[in-house]
This record gives structure tokens, C-alpha cells and sequence, in this order.
């Protein structure tokens, strides 16, 4: 009969819980998962520092033109009442 140490020894299961948590991020695949991760989350983030200002700057810029329009259609409806100069009105 063959002694002990020349036995084979049994493999670990995949399926065991204990081997999965503690082999994460040892490996290649897991380690580029997270680096792609970390650089997808980085790049969404200097896209919102970048894309931030530009909207602000676009919306500040659209509600400008809309107070001028509205302020040229008020000096345009009350142009006539001030040629016309009637001291009634004020």
C-alpha cells in the first residue's frame, strides 16, 4: 500500500463560498474588471466637471436672450404712449 504522502491530493471545489471570496482581485480577469472600472468612473466624472459649466454657461446665455426679447417687446408695446407724451398717465 502507498504510503500517505503519495497519495494524491483532493482538489479544492469551485463551487465552495470561502475560495470565491478570498480568490477576488487575485486574479488577471478581476483586476482588469476593476481598472476598467475606475477609469470608466473617472471618465464620467471629468465629463461632468467639464459638461457643468457649458450647460450653466448655455442656460444663462438662453434665459439672456429671452429677457432681452421680452424687454424689446415691452419697449416696442410702450413706445407710442411715451412719443405721444400724456401727462395723464403718470
Amino acid at each position: 500500500m502507498p504510503d500517505r504522502a503519495q497519495l494524491t491530493v483532493p482538489l479544492p471545489v469551485l463551487s465552495d463560498p470561502d475560495l470565491r471570496r478570498r480568490s477576488f482581485g487575485r486574479t488577471l480577469t478581476a483586476r482588469a474588471v476593476l481598472v476598467t472600472c475606475a477609469v470608466a468612473l473617472v471618465s464620467v466624472l471629468a465629463t461632468a466637471v467639464v459638461a457643468v459649466p457649458l450647460a450653466t454657461r448655455a442656460a444663462e446665455l438662453q434665459a439672456r436672450e429671452a429677457l432681452a426679447a421680452q424687454a424689446r417687446l415691452a419697449a416696442e408695446v410702450l413706445r407710442p404712449r411715451v412719443d405721444r407724451g400724456r401727462a395723464a398717465d403718470e
